[in-house]
């Protein structure tokens, strides 16, 4: 999906976004996966070892402790913005993080893993909106 503004939280974002973007986690279905994340879970690789009970977990975490998202796509609908996706990072045991990328339905788009130690000094600016500046 093509969005009229992405945001990265290392490049721009203002702290309303995030604050939408942590409700929105608050009405999370554990049980509402795209096809796309359902075939991950199937076909296990490096970045998808993980299970549907990890996944499970760490929604359940995300719907009591929200936390702040990441990447945020938003899209401008009857001349208002709305978040349409979002994306948050977060732990799944001492080595490696989970990150999960959640539409604005509430559907798990998909997820994967990252390493802790991953400080992405490969994120390209360029992608993301930076506030005008």
């Amino acid at each position: 999906m093509k969005y009229d503004y992405l945001l990265h939280k290392d490049v721009w974002m203002p702290q309303n976004t995030k604050d939408v973007a942590m409700k929105l986690q608050k009405r999370l279905d554990v049980n509402v996966f795209s096809k796309h994340l359902v075939d991950h879970l199937k076909n296990k690789d490096r970045k998808h070892n993980y299970t549907s009970n990890d996944i499970y977990n760490t929604i359940r975490r995300l719907t009591i402790n929200p936390i702040e998202p990441f990447e945020v796509g938003i899209n401008r609908e009857y001349g208002k913005l709305h978040i349409k996706k979002y994306c948050v990072r977060t732990y799944l045991n001492s080595t490696t993080d989970i990150i999960i990328v959640i539409s604005d339905t509430g559907t798990i788009i998909t997820s994967y893993l990252n390493d802790k130690n991953d400080s992405h000094t490969t994120l390209d600016t360029s992608r993301y909106y930076n506030g005008g500046n």
